[in-house]
């Protein structure tokens, strides 16, 4: 399988992405720990998000590492603000965000986290070696490709007594519609790098 794919396009692709970012950031994760449902199940938790706010480090943050590779796609700092825009289709994301209960919450999570060990790695070389992206610029796969710890974490939260055994269910429809969400986007992506395929500008 051959796939090609220029800068620009690549642009097009990634720079959609940075309210998702956002928002993931700054509603998902709160809201997570917040309808946590006992205190040890929330260190439990926090273990598995805090690398998402750069472990006292800004600059090791999520939105600043993918914020840097979208720099590499020469998407300027005015294009990938670190505010929301104040838009209907950012506040419907949020509201809904706000809306869910823990056993969604948790589910949405652990299908996000699950895509990084399956598919960035082969996302970072192929940028790397097609667009000639640096490696500093690509830290936010190569982190999350090594989430395979932060999803048994995950996946041993849901199965222990913080979630009900009633609400199993939703974790995992929560999961199941989170990760088949990310799989087309990534798949879409994959074909399009997949081994010698990237064209540049």
């Amino acid at each position: 399988m051959r796939g090609h794919l220029k800068a620009a396009a690549a642009r097009e692709l990634w720079e959609p992405e940075w309210p998702d970012i956002l928002i993931t950031n700054q509603f998902l994760l709160p809201r997570l720990l917040e309808t946590c449902p006992d205190i040890t199940t929330r260190a439990h938790l926090w273990r598995t998000m805090f690398c998402e706010y750069g472990t006292g480090h800004v600059d090791d943050s999520g939105p600043h590492q993918f914020r840097s590779f979208l720099s590499a796609l020469d998407v300027g700092p005015s294009s990938c603000p670190m505010t929301l825009e104040d838009t209907p289709a950012i506040r419907a994301k949020i509201e809904k965000i706000e809306s869910m209960e823990w056993p969604e919450l948790l589910g949405r999570y652990l299908g996000l986290a699950s895509i990084g060990p399956k598919v960035f790695d082969v996302l970072a070389d192929a940028l790397h070696q097609h667009l000639r992206i640096e490696e500093q610029h690509l830290i936010y796969f190569r982190s999350r490709a090594r989430g395979g710890d932060r999803c048994a974490a995950l996946l041993r939260i849901a199965e222990s007594s913080a979630v009900a055994d009633s609400d199993r269910r939703r974790v995992a429809e929560s999961a199941r519609r989170a990760l088949e969400n990310e799989r087309s986007y990534c798949c879409n992506w994959s074909v399009a790098v997949h081994l010698d395929g990237v064209s540049s500008m």
